[in-house]
């Protein structure tokens, strides 16, 4: 398996920051045009990452192509030794990318707009944005 030379340090306040910009650009998965491609991965290749992807370097993102390991699971990018995430930010961190993948699989399965709505406003306090009036 290829892994970096040094595992990069993922700090929850590093996550909410990057998923805040790919939500405000809107390249986040859960915001991807083709329902199909609402789904976790770190990196969709097509410019759309999943919030923890967001937060990855291009060369953690290179590895994990190289070791086939794409799709999200928080706890396997640090058992594999890809990301270092501090204790006191672990549950901070896998709390981000569950809000994610629930608005994700909302926004792909779902008819119902009210639940999507939900679960991404669930998603936007998570890291810490306020959820838009409008909807």
């Amino acid at each position: 398996m290829a892994t970096p030379v040094t595992p990069q340090v993922l700090t929850a306040a590093k996550v909410r920051a990057a998923a805040r910009k790919a939500y405000r650009e809107g390249k986040l998965t859960a915001q991807h045009p083709d329902p199909e491609n609402r789904v976790c991965i770190y990196d969709g290749g097509d410019g759309y990452h999943c919030a923890i992807g967001a937060a990855l370097s291009k060369k953690t993102l290179r590895a994990l192509r190289a070791s086939h390991s794409m799709s999200c699971t928080v706890r396997a990018l640090w058992n594999k030794g890809f990301v270092d995430i501090p204790e006191q930010d672990r549950a901070q961190v896998m709390q981000i990318q569950v809000e994610h993948d629930n608005w994700a699989s909302a926004a792909a399965l779902t008819e119902d707009p009210a639940k999507v709505v939900a679960c991404r406003d669930v998603f936007l306090k998570a890291i810490n944005l306020k959820p838009p009036k409008d909807n």
